[in-house]
């Protein structure tokens, strides 16, 4: 990271970002919202797609079940 220009030394064992570390930082955290944001997105929209998926004929819970018609 001091290489790369992203750190600088404070004093004796203190260490500081430079203003093109904090840069990185916040492309980051951007990267990493928008990634999860994007896992998110895929989670729901596969729940949504088996949610939606027809029934087996086995597969009806008690409590969807229809009352027996007499």
């Amino acid at each position: 990271m001091l290489d790369a220009g992203l750190l600088r030394s404070g004093g004796p064992g203190v260490w500081e970002l430079t203003r093109a570390g904090y840069d990185a930082l916040d492309a980051f955290r951007a990267a990493l919202a928008a990634s999860e944001a994007s896992e998110a997105s895929e989670a729901t929209e596969a729940s949504e797609a088996q949610s939606s998926a027809p029934a087996e004929p086995g597969d009806v819970e008690p409590d969807d079940a229809e009352p027996p018609t007499a």
